[in-house]
């Protein structure tokens, strides 16, 4: 900070702290919009509660993809069967262009471009954004409670595979989480 921005910030904070409530909010509003300051840190530091930063003002970089390129992106994904976005990334570079000039995958020209050149990290982070959280259950196997007393349990020094009749039953739930519920499904 030069020595002239240090003097005009000392008169600056003195005419805050002199200033009534209406002219306060014009010398604040004044000075967010000089400094790029957040209003909180900009109120600090006109009461002299904290140092004016020095170096440059640090923004957050602007969205390049909207919401427009996040749904293209899941129905992409579904359109693939899910796939990474490493794998997205490749079929994306060689089936888009056959699919939005076919007319089969319609999307404005500028989302167009953006899906072409939109990175692998980026597809994650906006395809994690839209994915389904799992609920408190994984899966929908459980315990039979009716046949539970009737069938023996026993511990890895009772197996006898060598036996006839022995028999090893796994149940495992492969609805990947969705469940049919009706009377026409079994």
């Amino acid at each position: 900070m030069s020595r002239t921005d240090g003097k005009y910030l000392k008169q600056l904070q003195a005419r805050y702290r002199q200033s009534s409530r209406r002219e306060r909010t014009v010398i604040l509003d004044e000075f967010v919009k000089t400094t790029g300051y957040h209003r909180k840190h900009a109120i600090a530091v006109l009461n002299d509660q904290r140092e004016r930063v020095q170096g440059p003002i640090r923004r957050p970089r602007r969205k390049v993809y909207g919401s427009d390129v996040a749904d293209a992106l899941a129905t992409l994904g579904d359109l693939f069967d899910s796939i990474c976005s490493k794998r997205l990334r490749a079929a994306i570079d060689v089936e888009l262009p056959r699919l939005y000039e076919a007319g089969v995958f319609p999307v404005s020209a500028e989302c167009y471009q953006k899906l072409l050149v939109v990175s692998r990290a980026t597809m994650d982070r906006l395809r994690a954004a839209r994915q389904r959280r799992p609920g408190k259950s994984r899966g929908f196997t459980k315990p039979g409670t009716l046949l539970k007393d009737r069938i023996p349990i026993r511990t890895w020094a009772d197996w006898t595979e060598d036996r006839p009749g022995f028999c090893e039953i796994d149940l495992v739930d492969h609805s990947g989480g969705i469940t049919i519920r009706g009377s026409d499904h079994a």
